[in-house]
């Protein structure tokens, strides 16, 4: 990918991810099913952690503990 191609694709991405909160933080996304978006980064500040979105619906969710920090829908709660 030539660079100016690179950066229409970031471009075209961070688009996406306007008003989602996952920005500055575009992260590589992990999954998706039933309208819920799972991201995360490899390498990101501990504890170790993953992002779920679901409309306007945002947590993170603690790997180690599965603590969830933010708000989502019961019924979309459970899938994640």
């Amino acid at each position: 990918m030539t660079r100016a191609a690179g950066s229409k694709f970031v471009a075209a991405l961070s688009h996406c991810f306007m008003n989602t909160g996952l920005l500055p933080y575009i992260m590589p996304e992990i999954s998706r099913f039933l309208g819920i978006v799972i991201a995360m980064f490899y390498r990101d500040h501990e504890p170790a952690h993953f992002r779920a979105k679901y409309g306007e619906y945002e947590i993170t969710v603690e790997i180690g503990t599965g603590v969830v920090d933010g708000q989502f829908p019961r019924r979309a709660l459970g899938h994640v």
